[in-house]
């Protein structure tokens, strides 16, 4: 029989099915940034027997794929060392309710790769910014501008929030690289010119997202390209 056939009870070799529902419930809960996967279990410690509760400490590796997107995580690479991943440790405590694994309470910490590894690594890589530097977020407004001005979208789309901010140093000037996400809005983008500031995200079902990645090479035009859901 498997995990479901006889129910959750906390048992050790069941921790598969807690680790399954870690992750799920802590994706679930996340409101910025990226997806997170599970990669290990560090740790296990029972606190009560009836109804049981298990604390796992577990390490989960931030995705590609930002919580807008609709893919699923089996279908999310990890990202790798040299674009600066970002690791989670979390403990979560786990009960068994109605014999289901059920997450009672979590906390993380997230931390990136360290800019010294990154330089031991790849010491020609772009470099992670603080997602309010200010050179960083004038590439990610260029870029919004040019989508909205090129996409054959008649809403106009506005800036949820930055994901990623790195840097390079180029033969022609300082690049940089975002990842940002983008919400549809309630004006024509013929109109949104004028009156920016006043459009509202539009709610719910109506609502469509994007995932958008820009790059700006030195004093060049932005290039940028967005996945709209």
């Amino acid at each position: 029989p498997t995990d479901s056939d006889v129910g959750y009870k906390c048992q050790e070799d069941q921790d598969k099915t807690a680790t399954l529902a870690a992750e799920r419930f802590i994706n679930e809960h996340h409101r910025h940034g990226y997806k997170f996967k599970f990669v290990s279990k560090d740790s296990r410690s029972a606190v009560k027997t009836d109804p049981c509760e298990v604390i796992l400490g577990i390490t989960l590796e931030e995705t590609e794929c930002h919580i807008v997107s609709p893919k699923p995580l089996d279908q999310c690479d990890v990202r790798i060392e040299s674009e600066t991943k970002v690791i989670a440790k979390c403990n979560v405590t786990v009960s068994s309710v109605e014999g289901k694994a059920a997450v009672k309470s979590y906390i993380c910490d997230t931390e990136p790769t360290s800019h010294e590894m990154l330089v031991k690594i790849c010491p020609d890589c772009p470099s992670l910014l603080p997602l309010h530097e200010p050179k960083g977020l004038e590439s990610v407004k260029t870029a919004l501008q040019k989508f909205n001005k090129e996409s054959n979208h008649t809403s106009y789309f506005k800036l949820m929030e930055v994901g990623r901010i790195s840097t390079q140093w180029m033969f022609s000037g300082q690049s940089f690289f975002a990842e940002f996400a983008i919400m549809e809005t309630d004006c024509p983008k013929k109109e949104a010119s004028q009156k920016q500031e006043a459009c509202k995200a539009l709610c719910g079902d109506q609502a469509r997202y994007g995932f958008c990645k820009s790059s700006k090479v030195g004093d060049e035009e932005p290039t940028v390209d967005c996945e709209i859901y």
